[in-house]
């Protein structure tokens, strides 16, 4: 299983802050995960401090990890917010199980790792129980009524934590501050590219179908580049790109139909992105070609999509 290197980065940036010698000259994009824990309980064994989670937490909010973050503020409901929030935990940190659930007037993010490394596991999910507390506030506001439980729950902890079962943080359903404003033009179509750039640098092996996907979505304006596009940029002619993706069992239009599926389920989710503005925006022709594929993707069309999600 591998992980963003960014999330150690959090306990190790920590670490050297409190005077541990830690010392790494390998710029790493991912991380395995006997290696993630590794390191974990070696910092865990240096600071002998149960509150270690929260502490790192508290350091670290999404700011740092770009267009996860902007996109997060463009968010203009709270259904999207949570959603985003949990593909990327389970994108880049996918040793953690998240439920996210919605009950009267409250919402709930709840979550896990399965595994019997409970020391570890403590550290790791309160940390994330921190900054995902941090981003909720940051995009629905301070005043935001706020409750985090840990079944470790003891004296200490912040005063906005309880004892509870399992690892979770419920909140006050609120209108967020995004909501309030005209933010239409934001440029999220901009930004769903670029999010999945990321997200693309965790898959491996790195062959060639890989480096395709990364160059089309670097590229992508939003719409993604077409072949003889993405041929001149490797210096390759049309067919021995083609030929070079056969051999991996793929092909340039294949490629393509993925991203813009992969892009359309994050657009799909916000509002203010009509029908023939996602046609436009993933390169089809009109909206009823875009309907057949979207049907194609996923058994139903956009708008039934978006009403079986809460989407208005």
């Amino acid at each position: 299983m591998k992980i963003l290197a960014l999330h150690l980065d959090n306990f190790t940036d920590y670490a050297r802050l409190r005077g541990m010698p830690y010392e790494t000259t390998e710029l790493r994009i991912t991380i395995d995960e006997e290696d993630f824990y590794a390191i974990i309980e070696k910092i865990t064994a240096y600071e002998k401090d149960e509150l270690l989670g929260i502490r790192v937490g508290n350091l670290r909010n999404l700011n740092t990890l770009g267009a996860i973050y902007r996109i997060s503020l463009k968010a203009v409901t709270i259904q999207e917010a949570l959603y985003f929030c949990q593909a990327y935990l389970q994108e880049t940190l996918p040793l953690i199980q998240v439920v996210n659930s919605m009950d009267g007037d409250s919402a709930t993010i709840r979550l896990s790792i399965d595994n019997d490394k409970d020391q570890s596991n403590r550290i790791i999910l309160e940390t994330i129980l921190m900054v995902v507390a941090r981003e909720i506030k940051i995009v629905s506001g301070e005043d935001t009524e706020m409750t985090i439980y840990s079944p470790y729950f003891k004296t200490g902890y912040p005063s906005d934590w309880r004892k509870g079962e399992s690892f979770m943080v419920k909140f006050q359903l609120t209108l967020l501050k995004a909501a309030l404003k005209d933010n239409s033009h934001w440029g999220l179509d901009i930004l769903i590219p670029e999010y999945l750039g990321l997200i693309e640098e965790l898959k491996t092996p790195e062959n060639f179908s890989s480096r395709i996907k990364k160059a089309m979505l670097g590229m992508a304006k939003p719409q993604l580049p077409g072949l003889e596009t993405v041929a001149y940029a490797f210096n390759q002619t049309s067919r021995t790109l083609q030929r070079r993706l056969e051999e991996e069992g793929t092909n340039f239009r294949q490629i393509a139909e993925e991203l813009k599926r992969r892009i359309c389920n994050l657009l799909i989710r916000h509002n203010r992105y009509a029908i023939t503005d996602l046609a436009y925006l993933l390169g089809y022709a009109d909206s009823a070609a875009f309907i057949h594929s979207f049907k194609k993707w996923y058994g139903c069309s956009p708008k039934r999509f978006r009403e079986q999600r809460g989407v208005s």
